[in-house]
């Protein structure tokens, strides 16, 4: 069935060949070859190292996540693969609960602090409920945490339980591959909505100040992707500060954003580096194909 999902996808992207121009010299997969790694990796299988989580974006209704886990699946012959969906959950709080909680219960942990060790695959907002939930906050809210949480940066609320002390448990990640995340914020986030979650996302927003802060001491890897075009979060706030997203071009009459989290060349590369294999991308990433996108 997933086998037969996979050669649907690459049917209806058929025709798509024109979209591997420009090629990215540090990421030269073109759709074709990202389709035939991904078939050969479901031909044979290769047991994951450790759990994957996968996350879908803002309002996702699940169907991307679901045929992301079911590649990974196929291609690992692993069913330690789990999708959690957070789209119900109008917070960054309840979300990052969420997320413990189902790993939890998926795989229990005997550390009183954080999860088992699970690699994220992530699309979207899904990486920044994936940071949130790593960040050490065990400790219950502060009373200038509680008070302040609605006078922050752009008024933007965290979360609508904010005088709930957080889950005493972290998300532990191993390598976070996120797709199309907002790490610098997302462009559409200034649109005059008033879901927090979105205020959450505007650039300079107290929540992804505590995100910048924490990538000091990162314990995680982040390996950022992205599509060229992506106007809803911006191919260029696609990767936390100091590093750059590997990207790909946009698929002819695609979504450069909402597609992305199943486009075949990034999910050749994710697969190979869960089935522990060689990858395409290599170091540094290109700069974006733009002048002045950086």
């Amino acid at each position: 069935m997933r086998t037969v999902l996979s050669i649907i996808i690459a049917t209806l992207l058929s025709g798509c060949a024109s979209s591997d121009v420009p090629l990215n010299p540090s990421f030269p997969l073109t759709v074709d070859q990202g389709w035939d790694e991904v078939h050969a990796m479901e031909a044979s299988p290769k047991r994951l190292e450790r759990p994957v989580i996968v996350l879908g974006g803002y309002v996702d209704p699940g169907s991307a996540p679901i045929q992301t886990a079911m590649f990974i699946e196929s291609a690992t012959g692993d069913k330690r693969v789990m999708v959690v969906n957070t789209t119900l959950d109008f917070s960054f709080n309840a979300a990052r609960d969420h997320v413990i909680e189902a790993i939890e219960e998926a795989f229990p942990s005997s550390d009183p602090h954080a999860t088992v060790e699970v690699d994220v695959v992530a699309h979207s907002m899904g990486g920044l409920v994936a940071r949130y939930a790593a960040l050490d906050r065990a400790a219950p809210l502060s009373p200038w945490e509680k008070a302040g949480v609605r006078a922050a940066t752009n008024n933007e609320d965290l979360t609508s339980d904010a005088d709930t002390a957080p889950s005493p448990k972290r998300l532990r990640i191993h390598r976070l591959f996120s797709i199309c995340v907002p790490h610098r914020g997302a462009d559409t986030a200034d649109l005059p909505f008033f879901d927090p979650r979105q205020h959450a996302m505007r650039r300079g927003s107290r929540m992804l100040q505590q995100l910048d802060a924490a990538l000091e001491t990162l314990d995680y890897q982040i390996i950022p992707y992205t599509r060229l075009g992506d106007s809803m979060v911006g191919d260029r706030n696609a990767a936390p500060w100091g590093q750059r997203a590997w990207w790909v071009q946009n698929l002819l009459g695609d979504s450069p954003h909402f597609n992305s989290s199943n486009d075949p060349r990034i999910l050749a590369d994710i697969l190979r580096r869960l089935r522990g294999e060689p990858h395409y991308t290599t170091s540094p990433p290109a700069p974006l194909p733009y002048p002045d996108a950086e």
